[in-house]
């Protein structure tokens, strides 16, 4: 599933991934093991956002607005929303089963998979692969929809291996570099906000572990 998290496709105007099939069938399997945890406030905040959706979906629109909202369309986002709250309580618990550090790894894996296809995509560049891994025939978007949502799995990826001190440091580098190339590759500017960032916090996190260690001599 930690894989599969790096594809997704937009089917009937609700984004799909594979490891939505494998969310359902742990949802299925995790009672069968263990029992299902889902801490009490996060259940409310989960209650609390769902009716206040229904509430000004359905009545503050209809009063303000003169605007009757489609159960269709609502019932569909409402869908993207319940998948994302889904996740979580699948993720928590297979943490609590000691689990969360396997799918981060398998996750970055796939991540790091992706970004050496767009490498060697780039130099070799085949005409029957631009539709299926290209937005717009020149930004390289994996195997997601677009090319945004894939420069922000690259990011995950990229703060796993800048933080996973058991890697390799050569290693490490190679794989933040093949990321760093994949997200230019996609072309997204919201990649390239978030690899700043992500720049900024090591640098700042960096210089006061320095700081700490010069003042303990």
């Amino acid at each position: 599933m930690a894989l599969l998290l790096n594809q997704s496709n937009v089917v009937l105007g609700i984004n799909i991934s594979l490891s939505d099939f494998f969310l359902l069938l742990l949802i299925c399997i995790l009672p069968l093991v263990k029992d299902i945890r889902l801490p009490f406030p996060f259940f409310i905040f989960g209650l609390v956002l769902t009716c206040s959706l229904i509430f000004t979906s359905f009545v503050l629109n209809e009063i303000h607005f003169g605007i009757s909202a489609s159960p269709g369309y609502f019932f569909r986002d409402y869908i993207k929303l319940l998948t994302v709250f889904l996740y979580f309580i699948v993720g928590y618990n297979l943490s609590t089963m000691g689990l969360f550090k396997d799918i981060v790894k398998w996750f970055s894996i796939g991540s790091l998979i992706l970004g050496i296809l767009s490498i060697i995509y780039t130099l070799i560049s085949p005409p029957f692969l631009q539709e299926l891994l290209y937005f717009g025939g020149n930004r390289f978007r994996g195997l997601m929809n677009d090319p945004n949502y894939f420069s922000v799995i690259q990011s995950t990826a990229i703060m796993y291996f800048l933080s996973n001190s058991n890697i390799r440091r050569k290693y490490r580098i190679l794989a933040l570099l093949i990321l760093c190339f994949s997200i230019i590759t996609s072309g997204s500017k919201t990649g390239i906000i978030l690899l700043i960032f992500m720049c900024m916090y090591k640098l700042t996190q960096y210089f006061f572990s320095k700081k700490k260690t010069s003042k303990r001599y």
